[in-house]
């Protein structure tokens, strides 16, 4: 299964470079890409989510599966489609932001990335700990409640 996990910070220079985390790379590679799709605001106001390319298809199926009503569909793919954009990994492992997701994400000179299992999201920093101090009670709470158990065998 092919996965991204952990959280790593970037520093993003003036034409909106920045280095992709090694392990997130090699996810990258492992589903046969030299690209990620990246879509702001997805899932989290303020933040960039990027997709394999396969990742992004699947994405976009469930969507297309889903039982919107046409113009609930037609909102929904404006995000999805109108504001998602592929961009290659060059030699060294880096990416281009496009500088309208720059802004969005208000990424200034540093960006964090984090795992997500099927996608990551890119933060500015002082964004994403904000929202970790709202949510990660809420999210310790629903993860105890899951009662999920880890076997190793």
């Amino acid at each position: 299964m092919l996965s991204f996990i952990g959280t790593s910070q970037h520093k993003v220079d003036a034409k909106g470079r920045v280095q992709l985390p090694s392990d997130f790379r090699k996810t990258i590679d492992r589903a046969g890409g030299q690209q990620v799709v990246l879509l702001p605001g997805a899932r989290d106001p303020h933040s960039i989510e990027a997709f394999t390319a396969t990742g992004y298809q699947n994405f976009v199926a469930q969507f297309e599966k889903s039982n919107l009503t046409a113009a609930q569909k037609s909102a929904v793919a404006r995000r999805l489609a109108g504001r998602a954009k592929p961009v290659p990994m060059d030699e060294n492992g880096r990416i281009v932001l496009p500088e309208n997701m720059r802004d969005y994400a208000g990424l200034d000179g540093q960006a964090l990335f984090v795992g997500l299992v099927s996608t990551f999201q890119i933060w500015k920093p002082e964004r994403h700990a904000e929202i970790e101090a709202e949510t990660d009670e809420i999210a310790g709470e629903l993860i105890a409640n899951m009662g999920w158990e880890v076997s190793n065998e």
